[in-house]
C-alpha cells in the first residue's frame, strides 16, 4: 500500500526561483501583474484564463523562464504532455541550476510513467539541493515503482533524515520493506509515522494489513476499518453506501441484518465465510450482492434473503425489503467472527455449485482424454502495482506442462487469445469459462477440475469456497489475506500455497519449480471436497420480488458516509424520515455532488440553454436519476454558504429540477449563511440564493438565523430544526452509559492555532485534576480533514496525556458522548448529539453563524456554553463551572420536546 505518485506541483508553483507563485522586484511591472493574475487563475483550476494569460506573457517575452514553466505545468497537467515537457526542457536550458525546474519536469513525467527519466530529473534536483525532501520522496516513489526497492529504501531513509515527519517518506519506506519480505521493519516504519500523525487513515490501514498479515487479528481487523478513511483505498475502492446504522457487534436476535459486499468479487467471496457465523444469531439476514454471484450465494445461504445490488454507487431502497436494523460490509465481519486463528474453523467449503452443470462440465473435461484436468490462471490484481506484483506471462508456466497425461484448461478471464496462440502450450480454452459474464457457470466448471493452479486472484477465492484443491502461486510481498502461514490458508483448506524466497523473476521461477514437483509427486487421485447439497427449494432473489408502485424520491447531498458520525446520523435520520412516504429512495452522495462538471458561474446563466445543455451532457447519471424521480429533497445542512463548486452544483441542480423538470423540490435540515457572515446587502452571491430559493416547494431550516436570511431573500422558510435528534431517540432511546466520567475534546471545522493553545491549555488543567481526557474522531468514511489536521497538531502541542478516541460505529460515537462529563468541541453536530443525551457542553465558534444559532434554538445561555474567543483561562473557569454543576448547559424536557416537533417538520409534505 505505497503512496502513490506524490505530485506536488501546486506546492513547487509557491517556491520562489521558478514556482508559479515567483514575484520578481520589481512588481509593478505589466509582466509581473499578468504573472500573477494566471497564477491565481491557474491556482483557482481556470487554466482556460490561466493559459491565454501565459500566452500573452510569453508573445511580448518568449524567454520569460516562469511564464515558460508555468504554461508547460498546465499543458502537461491538462493532457497536452508533449507540449508540455517542450516548455519545460525550455526552461531548464534558461536556468539549468534552478532545482524546483527539475522536480517539476520529474513530477509530470512521473504522472505519465516514464518512470526513469523522471528519476534522472529528481535526481538532478537533488544533485542541485541535496537537502530537497519532497524530490528525495517522489523518488523514492519512483523507485519503489520501478521494482528497485533497495534505492527507494535508501531514498526514503534520506527524506526521513531531513525531515523525521516525513508522511510520504513513512508510507512508502514501509511499502519499500514490505516488498524486501521486512514486514516486521515496515509495522515498526508505520508505527512512527503514526506518532506524528495519529489520525492518518493510510497509516492506519497500512498498519491493519500489517498487523493481519502476521496474524495479529484482533487489533489488524480493527485497523482494516480504518479503510473508510484511507485515501488510497478510498480512491480505488470507494465504499458501498448502504442508509442504515452500522452493526457495531451489539445482540442481534429478533433484529434483521443486510449484509453487502464492498472491494473486488474475490474479496466478497471471502467474506462471505464469515455469513454462517452471523446468521446463527440473526433475526432475520438479508445478503446484497455481484450480481454475478446471485444465484450462486441463493443456493448455498439458504437462510439468508439473497438480492443482487442494483446500483454499484448506493443502496436502493424500496418498501419489499421490510425494516432492517442494521447494515455491516461482509470485510468488516472478520472484526467479530475471526478474531483468532481458532475462530476461522476448519475452512470448509461454503459454497455450492449447480450441480446439473458440474456434471454437464466433468462430461466435456472427460471427452478431453484421460488423466488429471488442471485449471490455470496466471494474471491478477486491479491495479498496475498489484499486476506486476501477482502476474506472470504465461509461458513461464512452460515446466507445468511437462506432466505426462495432464490436460491444462484456461481459467484466466480477459482477451487471451493471442497469449495463448504464441505461448506455443497445448492449454484448452473454453469460451464458456467467463467468469467475468457467468460467475455460476464458471463455479461449475471449477468444481468439475482435478486441481487449479493460479496466481493470486478471484479464481482461488471461489475455488477454495468451493472446496476445490488449489495450488496458490504468491509474490515474496504477499497480499495480507494470507497471513503468517507458510502453505496453507486459514480461509480455505482445499488452498496450498506456494511462497518464493526471494523477489522478482528468480522467485517465481524457484515456486515454478516446486510446483511442477509436486505435481510430480501428486499422483492422480482427486482431493474433491464434495460439499453436501441443500435439496429445499432455492429461494426467490429477494430483490426481484416487486418493483416500486409509490413515488421515486430522490435526496441530494447524503452525508451519511462524510465527514464525521454526526453528519451520518443526520443524513440517516432524513433518510427514515422520506421512507415513509416513498416507494424508492435513492441519493446522490455530497462526494458527487462536489464534483460536478460544466457548471453555471453566475445567477443569468442559470437559465442559459447552452450552459444547460453542457450541464446535461457532462452529468448523465445524475440527469437520468433527476428525470425518474419525482420528489427531489436537497439535505441543506450548513453546505450552502459561500460559493464552492458545492453550492453551485447543489443550488443548480436543485433549481433545474424544479424549473425544467417541473418537480417537486425542497431544500430540508439547512443553516443558511449564502455570505457566510457578510451582510446580505450588495454580495452578488445574494442574487444566486435568492433566486434558487424562491422557487423551492419548500425550504426548512435549522435555526432561526437562517429563517431570518430566507425571508431576506425574498422566500419563505419553515423554521424546523437539525434532524440528528430523530436519530438519537429511535436509536439511543433512553439508553444508560457506565459514567465513564471523562472530558470529550472534539475539533472544528474552523479551528485556528489559538484554539488549539486554549484546548491543550483546558487538558493540561483537567489532567492535574485527574480527570481523563478523550480526543474523539471518527466517520464512516471521508474522516474530516480538520479532524485528521486537529489530531496531529494536537499530538505535537499537548504536553497532557490524553486518549485518541475512534468511533467506528454510530452507536460508539453516541456513547462517547452520552458518557462524558463534559464535551468540547466546535462541531454542530456532536453539540446537538451533547444536548440529547444529557452532556453538558462548550462549544466554540464554527465556520459560520450556526453555532449560534444552535445556542439560541437549544434556549440556552451563550455566556454558559458558547466560548467565542477562548482562551485557556476561559475555557477552564467555565469548564469548572459545569464540572461542579451541569445544570446550566442542560436541554430542558419541554424544549427538547419541542425541537423533536420541529426537526420532524423536515418531512411534512417531503
Amino acid at each position: 500500500m505505497a503512496c502513490r505518485k506524490a505530485t506536488m506541483l501546486s506546492s513547487r508553483y509557491t517556491k520562489k526561483g521558478g514556482g508559479v507563485g515567483e514575484q520578481r522586484t520589481d512588481a509593478v511591472d505589466a509582466i509581473t501583474k499578468a504573472l500573477n493574475l494566471a497564477v491565481q487563475c491557474q491556482t483557482a483550476g481556470d487554466l482556460r484564463a490561466a493559459e491565454v494569460l501565459y500566452r500573452k506573457i510569453l508573445e511580448s517575452s518568449p524567454a520569460h523562464p516562469s511564464a515558460l514553466h508555468n504554461l508547460g505545468i498546465l499543458l502537461a497537467h491538462s493532457g497536452r504532455l508533449e507540449q508540455g515537457l517542450a516548455l519545460l526542457e525550455q526552461t531548464i536550458k534558461l536556468r539549468p541550476t534552478e532545482p524546483s525546474y527539475h522536480f517539476n519536469r520529474a513530477v509530470v513525467l512521473q504522472n505519465a510513467e516514464q518512470l526513469a527519466a523522471a528519476a534522472d530529473s529528481y535526481r538532478a534536483a537533488i544533485g542541485l539541493r541535496a537537502d530537497y525532501r519532497e524530490a528525495w520522496e517522489n523518488l523514492g516513489v519512483v523507485l519503489l515503482d520501478s521494482g528497485d526497492f533497495a534505492g527507494a529504501i535508501a531514498a526514503c531513509t534520506r527524506a526521513l533524515d531531513i525531515d523525521p515527519s516525513s508522511l510520504i517518506a513513512h508510507r512508502n519506506l514501509a511499502s519499500a520493506y514490505v516488498a524486501v519480505g521486512q514486514r516486521a521493519a515496515a509495522l515498526t516504519q508505520i508505527e512512527q509515522g503514526l506518532s506524528f500523525y495519529p489520525a492518518n487513515g493510510d497509516l492506519h490501514m497500512q498498519r491493519g494489513v500489517e498487523l493481519l498479515a502476521a496474524g495479529r487479528f484482533a487489533e489488524g481487523w480493527h485497523e482494516y476499518e480504518w479503510r473508510y478513511n484511507a485515501m488510497l483505498s478510498l480512491n480505488a475502492t470507494p465504499p458501498r453506501r448502504v442508509p442504515f446504522p452500522k452493526w457495531g457487534g451489539e445482540p442481534l436476535a429478533g433484529k434483521a441484518v443486510l449484509v453487502y459486499g464492498e472491494q473486488g468479487i474475490g474479496d466478497e467471496i471471502m467474506f462471505a465465510s464469515c455469513i454462517p457465523q452471523l446468521v446463527a444469531g440473526v433475526g432475520r439476514c438479508v445478503i446484497e450482492c455481484e450480481p454475478r454471484l446471485l444465484p450462486l450465494f441463493a443456493r448455498s445461504f439458504l437462510a439468508c434473503e439473497v438480492m443482487a445490488r442494483e446500483r454499484m454507487d448506493s443502496f436502493v431502497w424500496r418498501p419489499s425489503l421490510g425494516a432492517i436494523d442494521y447494515r455491516i460490509s461482509s470485510a468488516s465481519l472478520p472484526m467479530y467472527f475471526r478474531r483468532d486463528a481458532a475462530a476461522f474453523g476448519d475452512g470448509a467449503a461454503y459454497l455450492i455449485a449447480e450441480p446439473q452443470q458440474v456434471a454437464q462440465w466433468r462430461d466435456r473435461f472427460a471427452a478431453l482424454g484421460p488423466g488429471l484436468k488442471i485449471g490455470i490462471s496466471w494474471r491478477g490484481g486491479a491495479s498496475a502495482r498489484m499486476k506486476a506484483a501477482r502476474s506472470l506471462e504465461l509461458t513461464a508456466l512452460s515446466p507445468l506442462f511437462k506432466l505426462p497425461g495432464a490436460t491444462f484448461i484456461s481459467l484466466q478471464y480477459g482477451d487471451i487469445a493471442a497469449e495463448v496462440a504464441v505461448s506455443g502450450l497445448p492449454l484448452q480454452v473454453f469460451e464458456q469459462i467467463d467468469p467475468l459474464h457467468d460467475m455460476d457457470g464458471f463455479a461449475a466448471a471449477l468444481k468439475a477440475l482435478d486441481l487449479v493452479i493460479s496466481v493470486d486472484n478471484s479464481t482461488v477465492h471461489l475455488a477454495g469456497a468451493l472446496g476445490v484443491e488449489t495450488w496458490v502461486l504468491l509474490p515474496l510481498a504477499a497480499d495480507w489475506r494470507w497471513f503468517a502461514r507458510e502453505t496453507d490458508s486459514l480461509w480455505y483448506r482445499s488452498l496450498r500455497l506456494f511462497r518464493p524466497k526471494v523477489p522478482g523473476m528468480t522467485g517465481w521461477q524457484a515456486v515454478i519449480a516446486e510446483v511442477a514437483a509436486a505435481l510430480a509427486a501428486r499422483g492422480t487421485g482427486m482431493l474433491h471436497e464434495e460439499t453436501a447439497l441443500h435439496t429445499a427449494a432455492l429461494r426467490q432473489p429477494y430483490h426481484e420480488v416487486a418493483q416500486s408502485d409509490g413515488p421515486r424520491v430522490l435526496l441530494l447531498n447524503d452525508t451519511s458516509y462524510w465527514y464525521h458520525w454526526g453528519c451520518t446520523g443526520t443524513s440517516l435520520a432524513l433518510h427514515e424520515g422520506l421512507r415513509t412516504a416513498a416507494g424508492a429512495l435513492l441519493s446522490v452522495p455530497i462526494r458527487t455532488m462536489q464534483h460536478l462538471a460544466a457548471l453555471p458561474g453566475r445567477p443569468e446563466q442559470f437559465d442559459d440553454e447552452a450552459i444547460y445543455a453542457r450541464f446535461r451532457a457532462a452529468n448523465p447519471a445524475l440527469l437520468r436519476m433527476l428525470e425518474e424521480t419525482e420528489r427531489v429533497v436537497v439535505n441543506g445542512e450548513g453546505s450552502l454558504h459561500g460559493r464552492s463548486a458545492l453550492v453551485l452544483g447543489l443550488l443548480y441542480t436543485a433549481y433545474i429540477a424544479k424549473t425544467r423538470l417541473a418537480r417537486e423540490v425542497h431544500i430540508v435540515n439547512h443553516s443558511c449563511f449564502p455570505t457566510d457572515d457578510r451582510p446580505l446587502q450588495g454580495d452578488p452571491l445574494t442574487g444566486l440564493y435568492a433566486q434558487v430559493y424562491r422557487c423551492m416547494d419548500r425550504v426548512v431550516v435549522r435555526e432561526r438565523l437562517s429563517a431570518r436570511t430566507v425571508t431576506a431573500l425574498g422566500a419563505q422558510a419553515v423554521q424546523g430544526f437539525d434532524c440528528l435528534p430523530l436519530f438519537i431517540e429511535r436509536h439511543w432511546p433512553g439508553r444508560h452509559t457506565d459514567g465513564g466520567g471523562r472530558v470529550v475534546i472534539a475539533g472544528s471545522v474552523s479551528w485556528t492555532p489559538a484554539m488549539l493553545d486554549a484546548v491543550a491549555g483546558l487538558v493540561d488543567s483537567l489532567t492535574r485534576q485527574g480527570l481523563g481526557i478523550d480526543v474523539l474522531i471518527g466517520a464512516n468514511a471521508w474522516m474530516a480533514v480538520d479532524d485528521v489536521e486537529f489530531a496531529a497538531a494536537f499530538r505535537r502541542r499537548c504536553r497532557a496525556e490524553y486518549r485518541l478516541l475512534t468511533a467506528y460505529t454510530e452507536q460508539e460515537w453516541l456513547h462517547a458522548i452520552a458518557s462524558a462529563r463534559l464535551l468540547v468541541s466546535g462541531r454542530f453536530h456532536h453539540t446537538i448529539a451533547a444536548a440529547f443525551l444529557a452532556t453538558p457542553f462548550l462549544v466554540m465558534t464554527s465556520n459560520t453563524g450556526k453555532i449560534d444559532g444552535l445556542v439560541d434554538m437549544l434556549g440556552l445561555e451563550a455566556s454558559v456554553v458558547h466560548c467565542t474567543a477562548p482562551t485557556a483561562a476561559v475555557l477552564v473557569q467555565r469548564a469548572q463551572h459545569l464540572l461542579d454543576d451541569p445544570a446550566p448547559a442542560l436541554l430542558g424536557a419541554a424544549r427538547r420536546a419541542e425541537l423533536l416537533a420541529m426537526a420532524r417538520l423536515n418531512f411534512d409534505a417531503a
